[in-house]
């Protein structure tokens, strides 16, 4: 990275900007004060959340001086590396597309493809630094470059973003294997296991507090209470938060939640802040118990009380505020896995309706044809031990790795055992 150096480093309370369009109030964030070149720059960093990209998303805004330079939007592996995009621009205002586009000073940051990297309807066609959400350097530079403080240098080329798979990249992961669905079925739930360390820290306990974790383990409502917040901090600050609130409040159900908004507020950031976004999740946490009272009879039991699929699950799910895919899967997996929660195997109806799991059944080679009943049938022969949640994880790798244009082969986790038939998966029915 481009020597640039900050002093002087302070949090920000919350605080609100007027745009155009309105206000958009921000949890907090940083200022400082950033120098390059001998020019010393008053430089703010702020952390929120906005809608985008089909769900709430954290989001971050760079100042300098008065001037808003970039932004920044949750990447769907938040959770895990707590990073967020910010589209690069070439010279002017156009999208930087190609690395012949990307521009001077960027040689030490992170370039991805943006929509590889949030994988969400609109997402754009064009690179993007990843950096962490409190990477303060790295938005500071990223700042300064865009406001065109650096004149283009010759030097060397800007590092590659994550490759397009084609051709080449087949060949160099040598000839596919026969297609085994015992392999592929290990290996869908090797990436199962890894979905749900993702979520809670890889223990088979779910955090530190033994009083936290029985409460998660027995109350279905504490449970969504966890997911919902399990952004943007770490697994056990998310799996301790309900039982800190019942603490806090003298109990914990959605009525209580739902009649008392303010009062949520108030317990959520009380110092010290059961989370570092409190008012949008404190929101959010009152919004849940909103959606149990109104779709489950206040019984939160009830998501998986009719033993669902895993797809139908993580459809339910994703219905809360905040929850997107991946986070839905993760906790699917923990249901399943640490909870015991019966589930049903995968039923034509979720095989049809998924084009992903399709995609991945055909390019693996399971199977053959794009006809459901043949599709259950190879669903079924996937893990026979767990047919009622590989359909997840198999569905998280249609999404994120074996897309229908431009799949990442060398980077899926069905790499070694895939047969790797790309065009049978590439033009679906429905």
């Amino acid at each position: 990275m481009a020597e640039i150096r900050i002093s002087d480093v302070s949090r920000l309370e919350p605080f609100e900007v007027r745009w155009p369009d309105g206000l958009e109030p921000f949890e907090g964030g940083w200022s400082f004060t950033a120098e390059m070149d001998g020019v010393r720059q008053a430089i703010r960093h702020g952390v929120g959340t906005r809608r985008a990209f089909g769900r709430m998303r954290v989001r971050t805004v760079t100042w300098i001086g008065t001037d808003a330079q970039v932004e920044g939007v949750e990447a769907d592996d938040y959770p895990v590396s707590t990073s967020l995009l910010s589209r690069l621009r070439r010279s002017g205002r156009a999208l930087a597309r190609t690395l012949e586009d990307v521009p001077a000073g960027y040689e030490s940051f992170t370039i991805v493809q943006h929509a590889r990297e949030l994988d969400a309807p609109y997402s754009p066609s064009c690179l993007a630094v990843k950096l962490r959400d409190d990477d303060l350097r790295g938005w500071a530079l990223h700042a300064w470059l865009r406001r065109g403080q650096s004149r283009r240098q010759p030097g060397p080329s800007p590092p590659r973003p994550a490759p397009s798979p084609g051709r080449r990249r087949q060949a160099a992961l040598g000839p596919p294997p026969v297609p085994d669905a015992t392999a592929i079925g290990r290996a869908l739930l090797a990436h199962a296991d890894t979905l749900t360390r993702q979520l809670s820290t890889g223990k088979s306990e779910l955090g530190h507090n033994a009083r936290a974790q029985a409460l998660i383990r027995h109350d279905a409502f504490a449970f969504v209470l966890a997911i919902v917040a399990a952004v943007g901090v770490s697994a056990d600050q998310a799996w301790a938060l309900p039982y800190l609130l019942s603490e806090r409040l003298g109990g914990l159900s959605p009525d209580l939640l739902a009649a008392n908004p303010a009062a949520v507020r108030v317990a959520v950031g009380q110092p010290p802040a059961l989370h570092r976004f409190g008012t949008v999740i404190a929101d959010w946490l009152v919004q849940t118990a909103e959606i149990v009272l109104a779709r489950y009879d206040g019984r939160a039991a009830r998501l998986w009380h009719d033993e669902p699929t895993a797809m139908e699950l993580r459809r339910r799910l994703e219905a809360f505020p905040g929850v997107g895919p991946k986070r839905a899967a993760s906790a699917v997996e923990i249901l399943a896995r640490e909870m015991r929660t019966p589930l049903r195997p995968l039923s034509g109806n979720d095989v049809a309706r998924n084009p992903d799991l399709r995609r991945v059944l055909l390019r693996t080679g399971l199977a053959r044809q794009d006809e459901v009943s043949h599709m259950v049938a190879a669903a079924g022969a996937l893990a026979r031990n767990r047919p009622a949640v590989v359909g997840v994880p198999a569905w998280d790798i249609g999404r994120r790795w074996c897309r229908t244009a431009d799949p990442d082969c060398p980077a899926c986790p069905l790499r070694a055992v895939c047969a790797r038939l790309i065009q049978a998966g590439s033009r679906l029915r429905g």
